[in-house]
């Protein structure tokens, strides 16, 4: 792969623009285009062999393993690829076990246990695409091929009226890149262990409410680039060009000469017209004031509501410590159901106390000093229950 930068406009007073390649193989830049920057990439065909030898100190990097791995991980490891023979083919086999045998599930309990990657591969087997791309890395590892984990954003979707493809939070995505010693092309190989249908994009690509987003997005991209994102060099050049427009239209309309050549001036119609805005808002102003009525007491709120409220804003803050916050579209009591459905071991819990929290919002079951504190008291032993169960787990690749 090769890369052609193309900076748009190189600051005099500034730094110069400094493209270098990081730790990992990546492209780092730096200086005065801070923004970004715009390059042209070419790659390869597949006919084209450009060797990637590996050096002894990343290979030993990149086959390092967790201190405290559990034994049975490396055994299982060792069962799955035993009948392999190349670095390629025991690749294969961990990507296909682990896309058949287990199941995507971004509510998966095993965060929350010490040893989460143990967790996975043997009790819930279930878990995000992180669970699964650090497993096969690991496992690789074990079986003596170099690997490492990768994050970055799968698909995109394309924009119709800015004509670009954008990447969103929820194309986020984690994979395994494992070093090949393949005669004659030795290289970093990708390899996707997520069961497919989980490393799609989450995103619609049909429909109004789609149309009406690549419409917002592409007039707000339009106005980043022609407008906030303009650099002064531009901003001057923009200006001279209305400038020139500007004056060939007073030429034309036969009005550049004598004294109302002089007060059709750019600088002379500018200043007019911010003052003549002054003036207007002024008015504007003084006129809403004047019409304004006395404005109505606001309500006073219901001390009971805002109680229950408060309550599960409380829950919420602990559900989140777990890892298991309840999306904005989905309401209380569905989410606490998604929960029991998954058999995560705080689903009766959370059930319960929001079960307390609709009955007084919704229900007009008072909440009293002591069904408060009781309430409370159970938020605090739910989010402490992260605490007692989280203790200190092996690093993950």
């Amino acid at each position: 792969m090769a890369i052609t930068l193309k900076p748009a406009n190189q600051t005099i007073l500034g730094d110069q623009l400094s493209v270098r390649r990081g730790p990992e193989g990546e492209l780092r830049y730096a200086g005065s285009d801070a923004r970004g920057l715009r390059y042209d990439v070419y790659v390869a065909s597949d006919s084209e062999v450009f060797p990637d030898p590996l050096a002894p100190a990343d290979r030993t990097r990149y086959l390092a393993l967790p201190p405290q791995l559990p034994a049975r991980i490396a055994e299982l490891a060792h069962r799955w690829t035993d009948g392999a023979t190349t670095p390629e083919q025991k690749a294969r086999l961990l990507e296909e076990h682990l896309r058949t045998d287990f199941t995507y599930d971004l509510g998966s309990p095993s965060g929350g246990t010490p040893q989460p990657l143990d967790h996975f591969l043997f009790e819930s087997k279930r878990g995000h695409c992180e669970f699964f791309s650090t497993a096969m890395a690991i496992m690789l590892r074990e079986v003596g091929v170099p690997s490492r984990n990768v994050t970055g954003f799968v698909g995109g979707t394309y924009n119709r009226f800015g004509h670009y493809y954008a990447v969103r939070e929820g194309d986020a995505h984690s994979w395994v890149e494992a070093y090949i010693d393949e005669p004659g092309q030795p290289g970093w190989r990708t390899f996707d262990p997520t069961p497919p249908a989980a490393a799609q994009p989450l995103h619609q690509t049909t429909g109004a409410f789609v149309y009406l987003r690549d419409l917002v997005e592409a007039l707000s991209q339009r106005w980043n680039r022609y407008v906030i994102g303009y650099d002064l060099r531009t901003q001057v050049r923009l200006f001279d060009e209305v400038s020139k427009r500007y004056d060939g239209l007073r030429r034309r309309a036969g009005v550049d000469k004598g004294m109302l050549g002089k007060v059709t001036r750019g600088p002379f119609v500018a200043a007019g017209v911010l003052l003549a805005f002054i003036v207007a808002y002024t008015v504007w102003r003084r006129r809403r004031q004047g019409a304004a009525k006395p404005t109505d007491a606001k309500p006073t709120p219901d001390p009971q509501l805002e109680s229950a409220a408060a309550l599960y804003r409380a829950l919420e803050l602990a559900l989140a410590a777990h890892g298991i916050s309840r999306p904005a579209s989905l309401p209380p009591l569905r989410h606490a159901e998604d929960l029991r459905a998954r058999k995560h071991p705080l689903a009766d819990e959370v059930e319960a106390l929001t079960i307390v929290y609709l009955e007084a919002r919704f229900g007009g079951v008072p909440i009293t000093e002591p069904a408060r504190r009781d309430y409370e008291r159970r938020v605090r032993d739910l989010r402490a229950h992260k605490r007692v169960a989280n203790e200190p787990a092996a690093a993950e690749a």
